[in-house]
């Protein structure tokens, strides 16, 4: 039995590995850009003498920017292991205090 799930989890981890990995492989020339720097594209495509509303009232350099986006992630699953673990803990202790059918 454990070694069924390890099993599983091993091409898990596989898969998950190779989806990250095979794009760049295939697109070997691609430019992989964020979504904000395309809309900022497409939006002085469409209209060049436009100007934002509003500017951020502080920049964090761009190694800052990236710890912070990988702190948010870290805490967004922290939040969602979170849950799974206690729904299970729910789950179980249910389970536990439930009469038995004969």
């Amino acid at each position: 039995m454990k070694k069924n799930i390890l099993l599983k989890n091993i091409a898990l981890l596989l898969l998950c590995i190779a989806i990250v990995v095979i794009p760049r492989f295939i697109h070997t020339n691609a430019e992989f850009k964020g979504t904000d720097n395309l809309a900022t594209e497409a939006i002085g495509d469409i209209r060049a003498d436009y100007l934002p509303w509003i500017h951020p009232l502080w920049s964090p350099p761009e190694k800052a920017e990236a710890m912070i986006f990988a702190m948010q992630a870290a805490v967004g699953m922290g939040f969602i292991v979170f849950y799974f673990a206690y729904k299970r803990a729910t789950r179980l202790k249910s389970a536990k205090g439930a009469p038995r059918k004969p």
